[in-house]
């Protein structure tokens, strides 16, 4: 997330495209970050240069994952929320309003239901409960889908353990119920 933090302090804006949580887990993990091209030592530099040696570069190759669009949504929601909570962290508010309106169109497309409830504890959890930018984007689309939402065992748990995220959820259906 680092690099979409600089790209958007030199450009006012951030891609958020080709995001994927397990890259960042990973170099994490290797003290590295993933590499292509030119820093995958595809210029005739030696590998060990940047942090990795050829047969770990096969080994990534063939472990492509492809994701269904429902996971692509998710980890767009995942980090839009991440920038969102930077630029609160670093007061940039005109980054928390781009990730706020990016996170809202997310939340538009189709998004995967086993990784809403990580999107819902980073956004409880790395927010305060004044700050109602993100929040207040969820919870309505949530109530749309409470059926749907109402059966999944690791959601219920977020309402049962993240009392912040409970009452805002409350709120919402009964305001649905009566408008």
């Amino acid at each position: 997330m680092v690099d979409k933090l600089v790209h958007y302090l030199y450009n006012s804006d951030y891609e958020d495209t080709g995001y994927c949580p397990e890259d960042e887990k990973e170099g994490k993990e290797k003290g590295t970050t993933p590499r292509v091209g030119k820093e995958a030592g595809q210029d005739g530099k030696d590998n060990a240069e940047v942090g990795a040696d050829k047969d770990d570069e096969k080994e990534d190759r063939s472990e492509v994952k492809h994701e269904s669009p429902q996971q692509k949504e998710s980890q767009l929601l995942a980090l839009n929320a991440g920038m969102y909570i930077i630029g609160d962290r670093f007061d940039l508010s005109q980054l928390k309003d781009l990730a706020k309106e990016k996170f809202s169109a997310a939340l538009i497309g189709r998004w995967d239901k086993e990784q809403l409830p990580d999107v819902i504890r980073t956004i409880y959890e790395y927010t305060l409960p004044s700050d109602r930018g993100l929040r207040d984007c969820l919870v309505p689309t949530l109530v749309k889908h409470k059926k749907a939402l109402r059966g999944d065992e690791s959601f219920m748990k977020l309402v049962k353990t993240h009392g912040d995220f409970a009452v805002d959820l409350i709120d919402a259906w009964v305001g649905a119920f009566k408008g």
